[in-house]
Formats: structure tokens, C-alpha cells, sequence
């Protein structure tokens, strides 16, 4: 799982590159740009084990953390936060560190179970690529777009 406008571009079509998971070639299987979010499958995956959906959404004042490659790049930047508000429409928001890169990658609970996929960063103005404050998924939202096989059991 990612965010969508990582595969698509400003009108919606899925962008003709090559994509990969961990590496490994991968599809886009299903985009939702409404969502901002996009499942990306791959049968050249040996892992076993995956991230698990967590039981529940997050909860205003609960840690989360997110790792995922600021800037684009080659190792992940880890980063851990507050949940600010769960009351905005579409996202959740943490303060957190948001930095462009990290886009599509999870945010976890304290237990390490998904609560959320990166998505926005407000503030900085025009020129930077650094906010205080990140906006992830609607636990429901994400919740709705597991097919059986995008989390672990």
C-alpha cells in the first residue's frame, strides 16, 4: 500500500515506470485517487511476515511513528509523534516530522501495527519540504482497502 499520488500524475492515469516493493518488481493493482491511496502487489516477494492492521484507529494523544525515505533516499528515516487531532475529515494528523519521500509509507502504533499511511504535510511555505505537522489516513478509510492479503494475519 501507498499513497496514490505516488503512482499517478495531476490527472489521475498511473504513471508508466517500473515499480518495486522491498526491491522487487511490483504492479499498481488498484488506485483510488479520491483515497489518495494505491495497492501495489508483487510475486517475486519471499517474506513471509507482514505489517499487521492495528484493532483499532489511533487515539488523540497516543505515540506513533513512521519510517520512510525522506528525500528519496536509500535508507529510512525514522520519526515518532503525537497524534494531534483525529477530528479533520479525511486525515489524522501528528506532530510529526513530515519531510517529501515519505509518502505512502506506514505510521504504527506502539505495539508496531498500522494505524495509518502518510500523506501530507502542511506548513514550511512554497520552497521547503519540511513540516512540523504530518496528516496520515483515516483508520476506516484504510481499514476498507484490505483485500485479505495487504496486511498480516
Amino acid at each position: 500500500m501507498t499513497a496514490a499520488h505516488c503512482v499517478v500524475d495531476e490527472t489521475g492515469e498511473i504513471v508508466d515506470r517500473p515499480y518495486f516493493i522491498d526491491g522487487h518488481p511490483a504492479i499498481v493493482f488498484e488506485v483510488n485517487v479520491a483515497d489518495d491511496l494505491a495497492l501495489l502487489q508483487t510475486t517475486d516477494w519471499g517474506v513471509k511476515t507482514g505489517l499487521k492492521l492495528a484493532n483499532r484507529a489511533p487515539r488523540q494523544g497516543e505515540l506513533v511513528e513512521n519510517m520512510g525515505f525522506s528525500w528519496g533516499q536509500a535508507h529510512p528515516f525514522y520519526y515518532l509523534g503525537y497524534v494531534a487531532s483525529t477530528e479533520y475529515e479525511d486525515f489524522i494528523f501528528a506532530g510529526m516530522v513530515a519531510i517529501g519521500g515519505q509518502s505512502g509509507s506506514p505510521i504504527v502504533n506502539s505495539d508496531g501495527k498500522v494505524v495509518g499511511v502518510c500523506h501530507v504535510r502542511w506548513g514550511g511555505g512554497p520552497f521547503s519540504d519540511f513540516s512540523p505537522l504530518l496528516g496520515f489516513t483515516q483508520y476506516e478509510t484504510l481499514k476498507a482497502y484490505d483485500r485479505g492479503w495487504v496486511f498480516e494475519r
